[in-house]
């Protein structure tokens, strides 16, 4: 009996592992492909002329492509919740992440009705009916799903230098007079709607590669070298410290989780390393000329943190209207971005400030909703950081950083941060989930 029993088991549980192979596939390559697919709709936004045409004519094909790919983005969501929450009647684990993904969703919720600009917003609903499917799907292996979502990355760094290359008047910006690479004034965009967009793709490419190197040489350099270039091109300022920082927690927890010898034989390295770069400038201070001519003549794009503090002076502007409930899921859409077009010089699709953004859409509800997402999503993250070299929580903290100059989480879903967001939120999910049943075992 008790052998008939066992391989009962194992022919049900062979269905449902591959109903939840194939689901986790859904979220990733259903996802994560549709920034590559909606941008070749969408015009580039360094085209001034041509970006604020389309602006003017409701972005026309573009957005009807963009609409439709939040709504396939929203009945994904939908579908794996129903399956897996419903149906299979599959508990969310970890609950506390659930919760969390409520917070997130309250402040745009309430403001669709108590706005100053009330309206339905579909995108809003994206995100949290994504993040929670993974809540409900079955658990896979961690090294499972970055390899997974390795292949969809590379394939975005591949794609974006190739354009660069068959395209280039439409993935390059040329000339980029805002850069910091002396002597250097290219932009890559690549095949998302902008270089910012197209830099964590990269990032989260490269991190995955140090926690999870490929077993082949060739395959692991060639990954690295190509991370590394494209986050160079892209000349994303914000994504290029969030790297050297997020290599250097990572670095730290390696050491870290080393015996007491090396322990700090790694940390005197560690330090040494870090040192190289100042004592460098010392003996060589003249290396540092011609950046610095670069930061003087941009001083007014640094003090403005190039246009973005004039944009958070707005949005506080018109939350004093409504501080409760702010000013609803539409801030920045087209029709308010050319309302504003003449004041601000340019037309935003967002508040480049995740914190503003929220307080902007939702209030001080959206706002604190938003926090408490974080904090829940973060204290998750910190009680799996002995997984994988600390990833899962090096990757929230680098994402919440990167809050103070880009906003992640609105209406829009075709940018990449939708799929960014969901593969960090599901690794800290994976992480704690491998960590309980290790401590079960």
């Amino acid at each position: 009996m008790g052998l008939a029993r066992a391989v009962a088991q194992v022919r049900v549980g062979r269905p449902l592992e591959r109903r939840a192979l194939w689901s986790w596939r859904a979220l990733i390559w259903g996802v994560g492909l549709v920034p590559m697919l909606v941008t070749p709709f969408y015009p580039r936004s360094f085209d001034s002329l041509s970006y604020i045409a389309a602006l003017q004519e409701g972005l026309g094909v573009a957005g009807l492509v963009g609409r439709a790919a939040t709504a396939f983005q929203v009945l994904l969501g939908v579908a794996l919740v129903a399956y897996w929450g419903l149906l299979r009647r599959r508990r969310p684990m970890p609950s506390s992440l659930l919760w969390g993904v409520v917070a997130l969703a309250v402040g745009p919720t309430l403001s669709t009705f108590w706005g100053i600009s009330p309206q339905v917003s579909l995108g809003h609903l994206a995100a949290p009916l994504l993040l929670a499917s993974t809540l409900f799907i079955p658990p896979v292996r961690m090294e499972w799903f970055v390899k997974e979502v390795k292949k969809l990355l590379f394939l975005y760094v591949v794609a974006s230098l190739m354009a660069a290359v068959v395209v280039p008047k439409w993935a390059l910006e040329n000339p980029y007079v805002l850069g910091y690479i002396p002597g250097f004034q290219v932009r890559l965009h690549g095949v998302t709607v902008h270089a910012n967009h197209t830099a964590p793709f990269a990032w989260l490419l490269l991190l995955l590669e140090v926690a999870f190197p490929n077993r082949v040489r060739l395959l692991r350099f060639s990954i690295l070298a190509l991370s590394l270039l494209v986050l160079l091109l892209t000349q994303s300022k914000t994504m290029w410290a969030l790297t050297a920082l997020s290599i250097a927690l990572l670095g730290f927890n390696f050491i870290w989780g080393q015996p007491l010898p090396k322990r700090v034989v790694g940390l005197l390295l560690f330090a040494g390393i870090g040192l190289m770069p100042a004592t460098f400038l010392v003996l060589f201070p003249d290396v540092l000329d011609p950046l610095q001519r670069i930061v003087e003549s941009r001083s007014e794009d640094l003090t403005s943190l190039t246009g973005r503090t004039a944009i958070w002076q707005t949005v506080l502007s018109i939350v004093e209207e409504n501080p409760w409930f702010g000013y609803g899921p539409h801030l920045w859409d087209p029709e308010m971005a050319l309302q504003y077009a003449s004041w601000l010089g340019w037309t935003p699709a967002q508040s480049h400030n995740q914190y503003i953004q929220s307080l902007g859409e939702g209030g001080w509800i959206g706002l604190g909703g938003f926090i408490l997402y974080g904090l829940i999503l973060s204290i998750n993250a910190f009680h799996a950081r002995r997984v994988a070299l600390g990833l899962p929580f090096v990757l929230v903290l680098a994402w919440f950083i990167r809050g103070f100059t880009e906003s992640w989480y609105r209406k829009a879903t075709i940018d990449g941060n939708l799929f960014i967001h969901m593969v960090i939120f599901a690794l800290v999910v994976l992480a704690v989930r491998e960590l309980r049943r290790g401590q079960s075992g």
